[in-house]
């Protein structure tokens, strides 16, 4: 079981994935029955939902803007995918 203290703990140290101290979080929200909480760490986990109300640090501001359009490219490709023991694997593809 997670306690608070770990969890403060393990939020400060960066080789610990955001995703696991989320789901850290879940553990600690359902064990000490903090539903609002809870649900935070789900919608930030899944996604919020169209009709769910996004907190301010989700919103970006600003023109959308496709440099690919610009330059008449196919924009480059990132993919990042967290892998056991925190590991990041970085793909990129770059178009001609």
């Amino acid at each position: 079981m997670i306690s608070v203290q770990q969890l403060q703990s393990e939020s400060t140290d960066p080789q610990v994935a955001v995703v696991t101290l989320l789901q850290h979080a879940l553990v600690v929200a359902s064990s000490r029955g903090d539903e609002e909480f809870a649900n935070w760490v789900r919608r930030e986990l899944n996604g919020y939902e169209s009709g769910d109300s996004q907190p301010e640090y989700r919103r970006i501001g600003g023109p959308p803007c496709d440099r690919s359009l610009a330059l008449n490219t196919e924009p480059d490709i990132e993919i990042y995918v967290e892998m056991t023991g925190g590991a990041r694997l970085r793909t990129v593809r770059r178009w001609p």
